[in-house]
């Protein structure tokens, strides 16, 4: 009421009304800004390996439910999709699948490119709840909408998150859903209501359901609860019958949610929790120059590459925030003096920790990078919130001691902007500086086979011919970027076999080694190369001689 007065009589405006209504103008801004920018680059991005996978398990859910429910709804794109018994990733969680596949089906899409735009577009719209839910955090922990945006712009402006927002519909859908769920708790520890727990035990079971990780979510719910009553913040009995309803919410919402569950809860539940912890994958990764299984990663392995692919400023103020943190915890622990604020911190702290703890000793099976613990960087992001505040002092600090921290923080802002403006859309490859040079030969580059779209259409635009023959030089299936390419110049391209002489190898150098100059340095001419900082991310080569070409079939 009071800044709604001021609004209204503008020159009975405080300095304390100007600045909250600046604040809040500037998060309205703010947030539009970045839903017209991801609005407007959407479009850009290529095919990932794994989307056709992800779409596939929506559709063999929805055809489950429709059957059950709606039979009207069965088309032909679903027709021909198996049963949910007898579908193999039946116990992945599908609480962004199954709508996305819904809306596809209700918008009548029908063309591959409009159907993977459509979803990158969607899951742009669900990774920008991460975003706002971490802003959300932020403010609540500090009381300020300041420290709020410098959270949602330090989560935005991570180059390979920002990228993988608009097409990883698994890892970055559960970041956010995550995001949301942790935000929730918090609200709802701090005033345990039926509301909240309804609005928690909502986004707990979708998260949940977007990937099972998030049973982290519940027990630390109930071990917030436990700590509120603890400082005497909430009584034992307002915190149990929350508790109880929240649980039960939670896990009615679980089942109604994943329709793996349907037929036998809890012993479908059990099954699915056990494939998580030793996920069905044996391929290899590209780990330091070297090819390891990912049955059998090194426990640094997640560490190291959330060091080397997360912006260096971002790292230091980590540090700083975590001794503040720990300092401050211990400090008042000592004194038996922990408040909202204390048990706040000490779960952020958790909810990084004992993930990490948990795929080192279990000895988890990882994908690529480490893009399945994607959701830890919300933590991570709140905890260099701490590191920032405390460099900065408090609100009335001198201008001295603020603006460094400040200074430092916007830096490393226009640096990643400039950046991802630079690498776009490949953004995805991002290394800062201490993953050294020569990444190819070190690391996992673009894994997902985004740039394939990039070198497909350079051809396409370069060679008017019909029946244009490519294969891949690496572990690259090109077939999937074929999806996302315009109707008429799909047709053009025929993805060949090794034993053919294609007019057109596509190297990404995934799970290869060294360069492939010396193997078709002979016969073909490097035609076009992709560079992120003066690395090679991607090189087509074209044959010397076209009359010895294999047709395309």
């Amino acid at each position: 009421m009071v800044v709604v007065n001021a609004f209204l009589n503008p020159r009975q405006w405080t300095r304390s009304d100007r600045n909250l209504w600046i604040s809040r103008v500037a998060v309205v801004l703010f947030f539009m800004a970045y839903i017209l920018i991801g609005l407007a680059l959407y479009g850009d991005y290529g095919m990932s390996l794994d989307e056709p996978f992800s779409r596939a398990n929506g559709l063999v859910n929805f055809r489950h439910i429709a059957t059950i429910f709606a039979p009207s709804w069965l088309t032909e794109a679903t027709a021909h999709y198996p049963d949910l018994s007898s579908w193999t990733d039946k116990d992945y969680g599908v609480a962004f699948e199954v709508p996305a596949v819904a809306i596809e089906q209700f918008l009548g899409l029908r063309d591959s490119r409009d159907i993977y735009q459509f979803r990158h577009l969607l899951t742009f719209l669900s990774s920008s709840l991460g975003a706002l839910a971490t802003f959300g955090i932020a403010r609540n922990r500090f009381g300020r909408n300041w420290t709020g945006l410098a959270a949602a712009a330090m989560f935005i402006l991570s180059p390979r998150l920002f990228a993988e927002s608009f097409y990883n519909s698994k890892d970055m859908v559960f970041l956010s859903a995550f995001a949301v769920a942790a935000y929730t708790m918090i609200r709802f520890a701090q005033g345990p209501g039926w509301v909240w727990a309804i609005l928690h035990g909502t986004s707990t079971a979708i998260a949940i359901d977007v990937r099972l990780m998030a049973l982290l979510i519940p027990l630390c719910t109930i071990e917030y609860l436990a700590l509120q009553v603890t400082v005497k913040r909430v009584t034992a009995q307002q915190a149990a019958w929350a508790g109880i309803l929240y649980l039960l919410f939670t896990g009615l919402m679980v089942i109604a949610l994943f329709p793996h569950l349907w037929e036998n809860p809890i012993a479908n539940f059990i099954g699915a929790v056990g494939n998580m912890a030793r996920f069905r994958w044996t391929g290899t990764v590209l780990y330091l120059g070297t090819l390891l299984d990912a049955t059998n990663l090194p426990w640094h392995y997640v560490p190291v590459w959330m060091v080397i692919t997360t912006p260096p400023v971002y790292l230091f103020f980590f540090l700083v925030g975590v001794w503040i943190m720990a300092y401050r915890l211990c400090a008042k622990g000592i004194r038996r003096a922990w408040g909202d604020l204390e048990t706040q911190d000490f779960i952020v702290l958790q909810l990084i920790v004992v993930p990490i703890l948990a795929i080192i000793i279990l000895k988890s099976v990882l994908y690529d990078g480490w893009r399945q613990m994607y959701f830890v960087y919300v933590p991570f992001v709140l905890i260099a919130i701490h590191g920032l505040a405390g460099l900065a002092g408090q609100p009335g600090s001198p201008i001295w001691r603020r603006l460094p921290a400040f200074a430092l923080l916007g830096f490393a802002f226009c640096a990643n902007v400039n950046w991802m403006w630079h690498a776009h859309p490949l953004q995805n490859v991002y290394f800062n500086f201490l993953a050294g040079k020569d990444w190819k030969s070190r690391f996992d580059l673009d894994y997902w086979g985004l740039g394939n779209r990039m070198a497909f259409e350079y051809i396409l635009a370069h060679d008017t011919r019909t029946g244009i023959t490519i294969i891949p030089a690496s572990y690259n299936p090109l077939d999937r970027t074929l999806l996302i390419l315009d109707p008429e110049n799909r047709g053009r391209i025929s993805i060949g076999n090794p034993d053919q002489r294609p007019l057109y190898v596509i190297d990404n150098y995934r799970l290869a080694i060294g360069s492939s100059d010396e193997k078709y340095g002979k016969d073909y001419n490097v035609f076009y190369n992709t560079t992120i900082d003066g690395e090679r991310i991607l090189t087509v080569y074209r044959l010397k001689d076209v009359s010895s070409v294999t047709p395309a079939k």
